[in-house]
C-alpha cells in the first residue's frame, strides 16, 4: 500500500496520525523512566552477585554508571537520525529498532534470575540491558520528535505549537505514572518486575506506532540529496547557527536537569520523606517532576507567556535565557538543603548508631549475612574476597573465611559510617524496616523542599526543553530535521557526560576518610557556577544569531518560511 509522502496544504486540522504517535510516546516514556527511576536505587541497594551478596555500588559509582547510561541515550540520537534520514525513513527506523529496545528490557528483567538459580551475577545483565536500551530509546529518539513534525503542512503549520506541548505532555503523562509505580515494585516485589513492567509498555507501545502505519505521513529517506543538503549552504549554515546553542550551553542544563535522577536520590535518602499524609521513596520523589509539567504547561501556555509578552517580546531565544536561570536557582537550593542536612545528621547518626547497637553483634548464621554486613561496615575489598570467594566451595574452607571476615570487622570498634545515607543502609542491611527508620529521619528537612525545587526546575524544563525541540525542528531544513534533532539529543549526552566525568573523577581522587573533593553542599555549588557561566556565554551568542524556518511542504525559499531569527526579536 503506497503512503502519502507529504502533508496535505489543504488540511487546516489535526493530521489523523498524531493520536498513534502520542500513545506510542506515552507507553514508551513509560518503559523509559520506569526503569530509569529505580536505576540508582537498584545499583546501590538491590544488586547482587550469584551467591545472593550485596554486590551495590558506592553513591560515585553508581552516579558515573547512571549517566554514562544517559550519555549514552541522547549520543544514539545521530546514529538514528543518520539512519532514518538517508536510508530507511522514520517510520522503519522507529519500527525496527524499538524492537531492540524490547530485548534491552528482557536483558534487565531476566538479570532478577541469576541470585535465585546461583548461576549468574545480575551485573553483566544489568550493563547489557542498559547498553540495548541506550541504542533503542537514543535511536528511536530524534525520528518520533521529527515524525510528529512532518504531520503538519502549510495548512496546519499554526499547531505546531499546540502539538509539540501535547507530545510533551504525553511523554511526563508516562514519566509519571512509572516513577510512581516502579519503586512499589522494586521494593515489593523485587527487580524483576519493576524492570519487567516497562519492558511490557514498550512492546505495547511498538504495537501502537505500527497500528499507525497507514494513517501516517511517510516523508522518504534523503539519501544523496541528504547529504547535499547536509553540505549545502542552508545546512551548513542551520548545524553551524545552532551548534553553539546546542553543544555547549544546552548541555550545561542537562547536566544539571538529569541529577534529578542520581543526586537528587541519594540526597533524598536522608531527608524526611513524610509529606501530604504519603511516605515517599527515594527514587518515587521524581514522579513529581511530570506531574508539575502537566499541571505548567497549561499554566505556561495560557498565563505566564502572555503576561510576559506584555512587557517585552518573549521570543524563543529569550524563554530558553530564563530557563537557564531558574535551572542556576534550583541547584542554589539543592545545595541549600545539603548544608541543612550536613547541619542535622551528626545528633541524628549517633542516636540511630547506638540504637543499631552494632558493637554487641553476633555474628550472623548466614554466610551472605555476614558478607553484606562487612561490606555495610566499611570492610575493604581485599579483606571480603577470601570469604566470597570461599562461599562458593562451602564446608570448612568456607567456614574459616567468614569466621576472619567477622574478625576483621571488629564489631567492638566499628567505626560509624560517614554520613546518614551509609548509615541507612547499614540499618536496612541488618534487617530493619522503612517504618522503624521514619523516627530518625523525621528529625531531617523535609522533602517538601526537594518539591518546590521540582517546582523551579520543571518550569526551567518548560522554557529549555520543550522550546528546543520545535526550535531544532523549525530550524532544520527538510531533508534533515532528524539530524539536527539529534544534534540537540546529542547536547542532552554532552551535560551527562559532564556529570559523569565529575563523578568518576571524585571516586578517583577520593580521600582516606572516603569524602572527596566535592563533598555536601560544594558539589552543588560547583553546579551553579557551571551553569551561570554558559548563561553569559549564551547572552553573547544570542546577539550573533540568524536562523530561517522550515516546514515540511513548503519550499525553502518561500519568504514565509524564510524569516530570520536573532535576539532581540527572535521569533
Amino acid at each position: 500500500m503506497s503512503h502519502q509522502t507529504s502533508p496535505d496544504p489543504n488540511q487546516t486540522g489535526m493530521p489523523k496520525g498524531v493520536p498513534y504517535i502520542i500513545g506510542n510516546e506515552l507507553a514508551e516514556r513509560f518503559s523509559f523512566y520506569g526503569m530509569k527511576g529505580i536505576l540508582t536505587v537498584f545499583m546501590t541497594k538491590h544488586l547482587l552477585d550469584s551467591a545472593g551478596n550485596d554486590a551495590g555500588l558506592g553513591d560515585e559509582q553508581a552516579k558515573t554508571i547512571y549517566h554514562l547510561f544517559t550519555a549514552g541515550a541522547y549520543f544514539f540520537p545521530l546514529m538514528g537520525a543518520l539512519l532514518s534520514d538517508i536510508w530507511f525513513g522514520k517510520y522503519k527506523t522507529i519500527l525496527w529498532i524499538s524492537l531492540m529496545y524490547c530485548v534491552g528490557h528482557g536483558s534487565l528483567a531476566l538479570m532478577d534470575l541469576g541470585p535465585v538459580t546461583g548461576m549468574w551475577d545480575m551485573a553483566p545483565f544489568l550493563y547489557l540491558g542498559l547498553f540495548l536500551i541506550a541504542i533503542g530509546s537514543g535511536g528511536i529518539k530524534p525520528c518520533v520528535s521529527a515524525h510528529v513534525g512532518d504531520q503538519f503542512g502549510k495548512g496546519n503549520k499554526h499547531l505546531l505549537t499546540q502539538i509539540f506541548n501535547w507530545f510533551y505532555f504525553a511523554i511526563n503523562v508516562g514519566a509519571m505514572a512509572s516513577t510512581i509505580l516502579t519503586p512499589i515494585l522494586l521494593e515489593t516485589v523485587g527487580p524483576w518486575a519493576a524492570f519487567g513492567l516497562p519492558g511490557i509498555l514498550m512492546a505495547i507501545a511498538t504495537f501502537l506506532f505500527w497500528l499507525g502505519r497507514h494513517s501516517f505521513v511517510h516523508v522518504p529517506p534523503g539519501g544523496m540529496a541528504f547529504v547535499r543538503e547536509v553540505f549545502g549552504d542552508d545546512g551548513r549554515r542551520a548545524l553551524l547557527n545552532l551548534a553553539p546553542l546546542f553543544l555547549v550551553f544546552v548541555p550545561v542544563f542537562w547536566s544539571i536537569f538529569d541529577q534529578t535522577g542520581s543526586a537528587w536520590v541519594l540526597q533524598a535518602e536522608s531527608m524526611n520523606r513524610q509529606f501530604l499524609g504519603i511516605t515517599w521513596l527515594e527514587s518515587q520523589v521524581q514522579a513529581v517532576n511530570p506531574f508539575f509539567i502537566l499541571v505548567l504547561i497549561p499554566v505556561f501556555t495560557y498565563v505566564v507567556y502572555p503576561a510576559i509578552s506584555r512587557i517585552f517580546p518573549l521570543t524563543p531565544l529569550r524563554k530558553i535565557g530564563i530557563g537557564f536561570l531558574l535551572t542556576a536557582v534550583t541547584f542554589s537550593l539543592s545545595a541549600t538543603i545539603e548544608t541543612w542536612i550536613i547541619d542535622g545528621e551528626r545528633p541524628v547518626m549517633s542516636e540511630l548508631w547506638e540504637e543499631l547497637g552494632i558493637a554487641e553483634m553476633t555474628q550472623p548464621e548466614s554466610s551472605a549475612d555476614v558478607v553484606n554486613l562487612a561490606k555495610a561496615l566499611g570492610v575493604k575489598e581485599d579483606q571480603l574476597a577470601p570469604a566470597i570467594d570461599a562461599m562458593t566451595s562451602g564446608g570448612s574452607e568456607e567456614e574459616a573465611a567468614i569466621n576472619q571476615l567477622w574478625a576483621n570487622v571488629d564489631v567492638a570498634n566499628a567505626e560509624m559510617p560517614a554520613n546518614l545515607s551509609k548509615l541507612v543502609k547499614l540499618a536496612k542491611t541488618m534487617g530493619w524496616e522503612q517504618g522503624q527508620l521514619t523516627p530518625y529521619l523525621s528529625a531531617m528537612p523535609s522533602i517538601g523542599w526537594q518539591f518546590l525545587a521540582y517546582i523551579i526546575l520543571t518550569s526551567a524544563e518548560i522554557l529549555v526543553s520543550i522550546v528546543c525541540l520545535e526550535f531544532a525542528y523549525t530550524q532544520s531544513p527538510p531533508k534533515m530535521k532528524s539530524l539536527v534533532m539529534g544534534v540537540y539529543l546529542l547536547g542532552v549526552s554532552i551535560g551527562n557526560f559532564y556529570v559523569s566525568g565529575v563523578n568518576f573523577a571524585l571516586d578517583l581522587l577520593k580521600r582516606e576518610d572516603g569524602t572527596t573533593l566535592l563533598e555536601g553542599a560544594n558539589y552543588y555549588w560547583f553546579f551553579v557556577a557551571l551553569m551561570m557561566i554558559a548563561f553569559c556565554g549564551y547572552l553573547v551568542w544570542t546577539r550573533t544569531y540568524k536562523g530561517r524556518v522550515y516546514i515540511q511542504g513548503e519550499d525553502s525559499d518561500d519568504s514565509s518560511s524564510a524569516v530570520d531569527v536573532e535576539t532581540p526579536d527572535a521569533q
